[in-house]
């Protein structure tokens, strides 16, 4: 397993060197990032190392085709408390380099995902929390955002 995985090392290495080699290459010919969006299924982790919650953020993205694509970039995730009559309070945030959002690919049976993992403060719930992703693409250089809204139990 080591020794395949070191190989598939070894391949992208040549691949990323021979794309600098080929500078002519048509940018219409490869798949470019259309979107991102926070999975539904996202949420606090159901048991955490101690009593501190962690909210698992699980981001989706896709092609111009709605076919799922690889991010290759940043990450930057931004947790908020909504405050009545106040700005929201921000809890908790994340930034993912190009090599943790490397690492942060998950995949199974319910597709591809990224997974971002946000330490908040003892005490917090999901109930309302207000949740901003940003998304730097190292291919095109845009700038993808997406925001979900946790539902409140109490609605």
């Amino acid at each position: 397993a080591q020794v395949e995985a070191l190989a598939l090392q070894v391949s992208a290495l040549q691949s990323r060197a021979a794309t600098h080699e080929r500078p002519s290459i048509d940018p219409a010919a490869l798949p470019q990032l259309g979107a991102i969006a926070i999975s539904p299924s996202s949420g606090l982790d159901p048991t955490p190392a101690g009593d501190t919650p962690v909210l698992q953020l699980l981001v989706t993205a896709l092609d111009s085709r709605a076919r799922p694509i690889q991010l290759a970039g940043t990450l930057d995730v931004q947790v908020y408390v909504p405050r009545a009559d106040e700005a929201p309070l921000l809890v908790g945030s994340v930034h993912l380099d190009h090599d943790a959002l490397a690492e942060a690919w998950r995949g199974g049976p319910m597709g591809v995902r990224w997974l971002a993992q946000v330490t908040l403060p003892k005490g917090t719930t999901a109930d309302g929390l207000l949740v901003h992703v940003q998304h730097a693409d190292a291919r095109s250089g845009r700038t993808f955002n997406d925001a979900l809204t946790f539902p409140s139990r109490g609605n």
